[in-house]
C-alpha cells in the first residue's frame, strides 16, 4: 500500500464486514527499475521503498490495534529470498526485503506477549504472471537452474505456507523468518 489511508481503509473495512481483525497477509510488491545504485535516481529508490517496505509498516500499523481489539491474532509479511541476500542491480529491492524482515523481527517481540504473532515469508521465484509472460526462455531456464528443485515455485505454495503460518498449527511461531525457495539460498 503506498498510502498509509489506503491501509487504514482497509483494516476499517474488514471491521466493518467481519466484525473485527485477527490475520493479515501482506503480501504487496514491486521489483522495480534495474540499475546499480549510483544509476538509480531518488524516485525509483523511493517507489521500491515506499510500496515494499513502508507499505507493509501502514499496514502493520493499522492492523495491529485491530487485531488486539479482537483478541489477538497473527500477521504474514512477504519478504523475499532477496531479505537474506544481495542481487546485482536490485539494491532497493533487496533493502526493501531486508527492511521487512527486520520490521517483522521488531514487531514481533514488541506484539508477541500482546497474543500477536508476527512472522515473514521468503519466497523463491515463483512463477506469477509476471514471469509466466517471459519470453526469453534462456532467463527462465537460468532461473530454474538458481532452484536445487529444478523448477520455479507455485503460488499456491506460497499460499499455503502463508495459511499455515495464519493458522493455529503455527501457534509457537513468531519472528520466524520462512524460507520457501526450492532450495535457492542453499547453492
Amino acid at each position: 500500500m503506498e498510502k498509509p489511508e489506503d491501509a487504514e481503509a482497509t483494516v476499517e473495512f474488514a471491521k466493518k464486514t467481519y466484525g473485527g481483525l485477527h490475520l493479515a497477509f501482506n503480501n504487496a510488491g514491486i521489483v522495480g527499475a534495474e540499475k546499480h545504485v549510483d544509476g538509480l535516481t531518488p524516485e525509483e529508490w523511493n517507489s521500491v521503498i515506499n510500496i515494499n517496505l513502508n507499505g507493509v509498516f501502514y499496514a502493520m500499523h493499522y492492523q495491529i490495534p485491530a487485531i488486539l481489539a479482537s483478541g489477538g491474532g497473527a500477521i504474514v509479511n512477504t519478504s523475499s529470498i532477496a531479505g537474506f541476500i544481495g542481487i546485482e542491480n536490485l539494491s532497493h529491492y533487496c533493502a526493501s526485503k531486508h527492511g521487512v524482515a527486520g520490521l517483522t523481527k521488531a514487531a514481533s517481540i514488541e506484539f508477541g506477549c500482546k497474543g500477536i504473532r508476527i512472522n515473514s515469508l521468503h519466497p523463491g521465484y515463483i512463477l506469477t504472471p509476471l514471469i509466466a509472460q517471459w519470453t526469453d526462455t534462456e532467463l527462465k531456464d537460468t532461473l530454474i537452474g538458481l532452484h536445487p528443485c529444478g523448477r520455479l515455485g507455485e503460488p499456491k505454495e506460497i499460499a499455503e505456507v502463508a495459511c499455515f503460518l495464519l493458522s493455529d498449527k503455527a501457534s509457537f511461531m513468531s519472528g520466524s523468518q520462512v524460507v520457501v525457495d526450492g532450495g535457492f539460498l542453499t547453492v
